[in-house]
Parts: C-alpha cells; structure tokens; sequence
C-alpha cells in the first residue's frame, strides 16, 4: 500500500517514476534510497544519524517530525537544510560525516520516507531527557520517546 501511495505521490509531484516500479508488488528500500535522495533528504538524513541513531524507529521518526514541522512554520527557515544548519538548534557538529554505512542508509531512507508522508502535528522542540533547558518550561510537552522528549507551543 505505502509503495502505491509513493508511486502516485511522487508521480504527481514531477518525478520520473521508472516504468519498473509501476509493475512490481513493492519499492524495496535500497529503490527509494538511491532514486530519490537530493541534497533536502541528505540533510535530513544526516541530522537524524547524528541525533536520532540509537533511537527506535518512533524516536528517529519523531526527529524528523520536529525538522519538517519547522519547514513549514514561519518562524523557522523554509528549507530542511536550512532548519538543520540553524545556528545552535542541532548540537551535532555539522562538519562530521556518518561512519556507519548500515544506519545511514537506514536514515537515508527513513528521512525519504518522512519527507513522503509527512502531516503537521506541531511538535517543533525536542531535547534529550539528559537535560532540562529554560525554555521547554514555556512549551507544552507532548510526548517521550525514547531519550527525547517533545513539545509544542501552548495553545
């Protein structure tokens, strides 16, 4: 089913989509992966292996959430890429590169798959639970997941 939607979803919005994928039962992950990767997904992807890896799959998808929540809010850079390199917003240092080629391209892939199916819950703030910043007592928490916890504005 999420192969179909893919399929229509990316048809839709102009991209080529090989005859092949119309006629087989699925997409595999490593197809997404190497089809559809640009420089927003990279970005995406990169920030959720240094933030995220070591979470389950909820957390690492929750991560994303907060990143293309904050694309899409005024108040925050309209690019991945832009959110991402925000000065201060994300602690890992940007200059490194993955060294797990297994979990990468599991974030590869989750980031793609993130960027596909995306709905707004407007969750934009995250910290881990090792922490505990001023300014998340001015937010409404949302949920924990994993060593992250997540919030909102209040209403």
């Amino acid at each position: 089913m999420l192969s179909t939607i893919i399929i229509i979803f990316l048809t839709m919005n102009g991209f080529n989509v090989p005859d092949e994928l119309y006629n087989s039962a699925f997409i595999t992950e490593n197809q997404i992966v190497e089809m559809f990767s640009d420089q927003e997904s990279e970005c995406l992807a990169q920030t959720l292996y240094f933030e995220a890896r070591g979470e389950s799959e909820d957390g690492v998808y929750a991560v994303a959430d907060v990143i293309l929540n904050r694309k899409l809010d005024k108040k925050y850079p309209d690019t991945i890429c832009g959110v991402v390199n925000q000065k201060g917003q994300f602690t890992y240092d940007h200059s490194l590169k993955p060294k797990n080629k297994k979990v990468y391209h599991k974030m590869r892939y989750i980031a793609l798959k993130s960027i596909f199916t995306h709905t707004d819950n407007g969750i934009l703030y995250y910290h881990n639970i090792t922490v505990n910043p001023k300014w998340s007592r001015k937010l409404e928490k949302v949920t924990k997941i994993d060593n992250h916890i997540f919030y909102k504005r209040k209403s």
